[in-house]
């Protein structure tokens, strides 16, 4: 499951990744990205802070994305995992819904 990390790579991005950002450390952000996305390339929450690492950075604009380009395949993957991820917080929230009806 892609989705839900294990222990020790939700510990990268909690306390490497997210700090690497906040320091505005693009680069080695986007090196811990990396480091999980080898073991877990769809990732939606990895992707999403990769893409989000690239764009402050200048690398990735969303509104010109050459086709042919890597990181146009970063802006797809970032796109469908948050797709994926927002259709699962759908799904729970409407059993949810039938559950306490």
């Amino acid at each position: 499951d892609q989705q839900k990390l294990p222990t020790k790579f939700q510990n990268i991005f909690d306390k490497q990744v997210l700090s690497e950002y906040e320091n505005d450390n693009y680069r080695e952000c986007i090196k811990q990205c990396d480091r999980i996305l080898s073991n877990y390339p769809k990732n939606g929450e990895t992707l999403a802070m990769k893409g989000l690492c690239l764009h402050c950075q200048g690398s990735v604009n969303p509104l010109k994305v050459d086709p042919y380009n890597t990181e146009s395949q970063i802006m797809d993957d970032i796109k469908f995992e948050l797709d994926e991820e927002m259709k699962l917080k759908l799904r729970i929230e409407g059993l949810a819904l039938i559950q306490s009806g």
